[in-house]
């Protein structure tokens, strides 16, 4: 009859062996090697778990980049556009600066010559008055004349 060293060492001798590794062990080592393949077994069943969640998660990652390569090319093409309407706008914002300087250049002149012809037109207001004032004079020396003529050829 076995006793229960020999059984445990028999067990542990079969664990190995299924596993493929036949080197020798000894009764006295069977504590150590039993122990050493349990964390062994812990070790590597952690691993497949860490493996397979590895797995799982490369699927998913590459699921995740076959929904965003469609957003990142349109990403792209927004981009692109944005870029394109903000050089419109910078080229439309330059060209209504330009509008406005012709346009405040074109008041300008505008203004100088309504102030030249308001000058103008003062001169020839002055102009016609002191005209209608020599001809207000030669009308009243007329018509002075003209009476004391009518007065001399009454009195003659």
């Amino acid at each position: 009859m076995e006793n229960p060293a020999e059984k445990k060492f028999q067990a542990l001798k079969r664990k190995l062996d299924g596993l493929n590794y036949f080197q020798p062990i000894t009764i006295e080592s069977t504590a150590l090697v039993e122990k050493l393949l349990n964390d062994f077994l812990k070790v590597m069943n952690a691993f497949q778990k860490v493996k397979e969640t590895q797995n799982k998660t490369l699927a998913e990652l590459d699921a995740e980049k076959n929904k965003i390569t469609p957003l990142a090319k349109q990403h792209e093409k927004v981009i692109k556009e944005n870029n394109e309407l903000h050089q419109a706008i910078i080229q439309a914002n330059e060209r209504a600066q330009e509008v406005q300087i012709k346009h405040q250049h074109t008041e300008m002149q505008f203004k100088s010559e309504f102030e030249d012809l308001k000058f103008l037109i003062s001169n020839k207001e002055n102009r016609i008055k002191q005209l209608e004032g020599q001809v207000d004079k030669s009308h009243q020396s007329d018509s002075t004349q003209f009476s004391g003529q009518k007065m001399g050829e009454g009195s003659s």
